[in-house]
């Protein structure tokens, strides 16, 4: 607590980077005393413990890989839930037309997170397929745009003013839950 003291009661710039960098030093020789999480996954006990995490999650130990699947000593992952949504990827979404579903092809524009009960775009990719559960699938919404099968492309973008699709049905944010498959990266140019 001294040196926190000290930190705080700091009056010339060389005094408070060395005294940063005792209290920093003093933090971490806590010996696991304080738990807390750096990500909004997990619940913490304390304000203290939102912003401080020494110990590693059982997730990072044993999913040692990083965003391509690809893991740290070159292996890839191979496992049922292996498909996820991010930006640029073909979907296919249903459209109520009446009564009736109609399936539709559809890329993603962006993902939303549920953050303090408002929505933000995120930069994250979202784990899909049928091992993941539907309160997963829940917890994010996806933006997307319809596409149909093009001539020169191979998927060409839906006017939102042509005949036979509304506005709404050529624009959607939809739930994870509402994605009815994944059908894989789109590439513009072909």
């Amino acid at each position: 607590m001294n040196k926190f003291t000290q930190f705080l009661n700091s009056t010339t710039v060389a005094n408070l980077v060395d005294n940063v960098l005792s209290v920093s030093e003093a933090l971490e020789g806590l010996g696991g005393r304080e738990r807390g999480s750096t990500s909004r996954n997990r619940k913490v006990k304390s304000l203290l413990s939102r912003w401080i995490n020494y110990h590693s999650t059982e997730e990072d130990s044993t999913n040692n890989t990083n965003n391509n699947g690809v893991g740290s000593d070159g292996s890839t992952t191979t496992s049922n839930c292996d498909l996820y949504v991010e930006r640029d990827t073909v979907v296919t979404s249903n459209v109520s037309r009446g009564k009736t579903k109609v399936p539709k092809t559809y890329i993603v524009l962006g993902l939303y997170d549920k953050y303090y009960n408002k929505w933000f775009m995120t930069g994250e990719r979202k784990r899909w397929g049928p091992m993941v559960t539907d309160a997963e699938k829940k917890k994010f919404k996806v933006a997307i745009r319809m596409v149909e099968e093009g001539v020169l492309e191979k998927y060409d973008m839906v006017c939102p003013y042509a005949i036979g699709a509304s506005r709404k049905e050529v624009f959607r944010i939809v739930d994870g839950i509402d994605i009815t498959g994944v059908i894989g990266k789109y590439v513009s140019g072909g």
